[in-house]
């Protein structure tokens, strides 16, 4: 399954499918895109020729348009994009806690963000990127995992009560030798080479986060991890052979079980999957695996459409579905009350709701 989409349908086609999949209840972005990531009330992508795209409350900066970007990923009110040659640019409405950054050459702005080793800073390279509700992390060569923005809740496990925000990107103490990175509300958490999966931060919802959440903490029972994703509330993680297990508040069923008060603290395994996951999401109260057939399926909170079948009440116990008309995907993200795929062929498809469904579409992004 190629993520190179043909070229030559006219853009006319796509703005139309874009207009009949939000008459239909979800949205096809007219875009040609290869990775995908769903934010708070945005939404983000870049495409085959390496150029961002946003569509909802944060759009592209202007000054990034036109730069070749390997990925992007949205947060809260912010988005950061990783380029070509593993520079870190962020933009958007909201830097309370500094979760723009800070570049190299001491600026708050888009230009190359800065990675600080004390009292020296220098331009911060990166593999990969991810971005939380109010802060962002990188990925660097070597396995290490820094991050800038709110630290607050331990999520950057800075040992110093007293830092509480930061411009410049910070090595996480304890998270090395990292394969993927994942942030959340108030948690950073990365899967090592060994396969074991690590967080810091209050939001990590483990065992003892809460009493200290600037230490380090293994997730339990977990050694085969292939990537892990995080959101307010609850997390997932990928395992090999294509399971999927997650842990946390499970309010309505979004860990893959029957919803229940309290706080899940041991992943659990996600039955029904079929035949196994090749990716994970997970956005507020819900979640969604990428099945190996291209298949989505979504569980949990389903009453604003998250699940993609259009509004239907929540029940008590877990519910999977699988999302309506897309049987083709090659990559998910989920966010606040919406998630999107990407499709084979290159098409960004979002269900929910919000402003990241990019309903504007139809009168502003067709030309």
């Amino acid at each position: 399954m190629s993520l190179r989409p043909s070229i030559t349908r006219p853009l006319v086609s796509r703005w139309l499918l874009a207009c009949a999949a939000w008459l239909l209840g979800s949205t096809m972005v007219p875009a040609l895109a290869t990775t995908i990531s769903a934010g708070y009330e945005h939404a983000c992508s870049v495409s085959d020729a390496g150029l961002p795209t946003c569509w909802g409350s944060v759009p592209v900066d202007p000054a990034l348009a036109t730069t070749r970007m390997l990925d992007i990923q949205a947060g809260n009110g912010f988005s950061c994009a990783l380029s070509a040659e593993g520079t870190v640019h962020c933009w958007g409405p909201r830097n309370e806690y500094r979760q723009r950054g800070l570049n190299y050459d001491g600026r708050n702005a888009i230009w190359p963000m800065a990675l600080r080793q004390g009292t020296e800073q220098s331009r911060l390279y990166a593999t990969q990127i991810a971005a939380g509700m109010r802060h962002a992390c990188a990925l660097m060569q070597a396995g290490d995992v820094a991050c800038w923005g709110d630290a607050g809740q331990g999520q950057m496990g800075l040992q110093a009560p007293a830092v509480m925000t930061t411009e410049s990107a910070l090595r996480v103490p304890g998270l090395s030798d990292a394969v993927r990175i994942a942030a959340g509300n108030s948690s950073t958490c990365a899967v090592l080479r060994t396969g074991t999966v690590w967080c810091v931060g209050a939001g990590s919802l483990l065992a003892g986060a809460q009493d200290d959440p600037r230490t380090p903490r293994q997730l339990p029972g977990v050694q085969d991890a292939v990537d892990v994703a995080l959101f307010d509330g609850h997390a997932c993680v990928l395992r090999s052979a294509g399971k999927v297990a997650c842990w946390g508040r499970n309010l309505f069923g979004e860990l893959g079980v029957p919803a229940h008060a309290g706080t899940v603290t041991t992943p659990v395994d996600v039955p029904g999957l079929g035949p196994g996951a090749k990716a994970v999401a997970v956005g507020y109260g819900f979640s969604c695996a990428l099945l190996l057939d291209g298949r989505v399926q979504c569980w949990g909170d389903h009453s604003k459409g998250q699940l993609g079948t259009g509004y239907v009440p929540n029940q008590t116990g877990a519910v999977y579905v699988q999302v309506v008309g897309i049987t083709d995907a090659v990559a998910i993200s989920a966010g606040l009350e919406h998630a999107c795929a990407v499709l084979d062929g290159g098409y960004a498809q979002c269900w929910g709701k919000g402003p990241a469904l990019g309903h504007n579409l139809c009168y502003s992004y067709g030309a």
